[in-house]
């Protein structure tokens, strides 16, 4: 056999064992999905809402979003398509129960006042329709400092009429020492490829403007916001962050633990809110 005809046999025989399977479409998705997407769904699309960032908005001593004041808040969003499913959460130095006023069509899920010297967050849904821009109301009883943060999501492929499937909020203990663990119980989800939206922040004590805060997503979970009331880093009185999560498949609430980290070291009282979005209806 000539050396040619020997070095063409060796590829012919050795090519299979070095064939590389390119990455199938989504195969990044499925990896960070909580599970096992691809032995429940081999080869089925993925059919779980997506949620991004629409807007965001901050205030205090530090940093001013427009429109921003003591006694309102103001977010400027983009165009929002009509049918997607739209979140508001936000957390807001002192306040009372009844101190966040949400937009227009939006429905309340949680609003609490918690923490040691106080701070209201809530939580609320609506399905866009006609959108206007900026959200913007007044804040009602409690108010003192002001300082708040504001994030606006997004979601996209929710059920228009039921997208809710559970929701629930966890309030952590009075000033824990940096890092503020944020927990949660968990939710459970009913259809398979769900959403989690994992949300959360801290009451900050003692304030400190030299402080910074760095923050720690639950395992799983991709970001979506991290937020001070400075706008940047360093915060006098609040954070939020807000991340999201795919579940291929239903199954009961899972606990979950996030932190929030202060430098220099300051104590802090943090709160949670977890949602479960469901996809269409079959």
């Amino acid at each position: 056999m000539s050396s040619l005809c020997r070095v063409l046999l060796i590829v012919a025989i050795a090519a299979p064992g070095c064939f590389f399977e390119p990455s199938r479409p989504g195969a990044a998705t499925d990896a960070n999905r909580d599970g096992n997407a691809d032995a429940a769904k081999d080869g089925a699309p993925d059919t779980s809402p997506v949620a991004h960032k629409l807007a965001d908005a901050y205030y205090s001593s530090q940093g001013v979003s427009n429109g921003m004041t003591q006694t309102g808040y103001s977010v400027a969003i983009p165009t929002i398509p009509d049918g997607e499913l739209v979140l508001f959460l936000a957390n807001v130095d002192n306040g009372s129960n009844s101190v966040w006023v949400l937009p227009p069509g939006f429905h309340q899920l949680h609003q609490i006042r918690f923490g040691n010297d106080g701070q209201t967050f809530i939580a609320g849904w609506k399905i866009a329709s006609g959108e206007t821009s900026p959200y913007a109301e007044t804040y009602g009883n409690g108010i003192v400092s002001g300082n708040a943060v504001i994030t606006i999501i997004g979601v996209t492929g929710a059920d228009a009429t039921t997208p809710i499937e559970n929701s629930a909020y966890t309030l952590g203990t009075d000033n824990q020492q940096s890092p503020a663990m944020l927990g949660t119980n968990g939710v459970a989800t009913t259809r398979p490829d769900s959403l989690l939206i994992f949300a959360g922040g801290v009451d900050w004590d003692q304030p400190d403007p030299l402080a910074n805060a760095t923050f720690t997503e639950p395992p799983g979970f991709t970001l979506l916001d991290e937020l001070s009331d400075s706008g940047g880093v360093s915060f006098d009185w609040t954070t939020l962050m807000v991340s999201s999560m795919e579940v291929a498949v239903p199954g009961p609430a899972v606990a979950k633990t996030a932190t929030v980290a202060s430098n220099p070291v300051r104590p802090g009282t943090p709160w949670t809110v977890e949602i479960a979005i469901a996809p269409p209806g079959t």
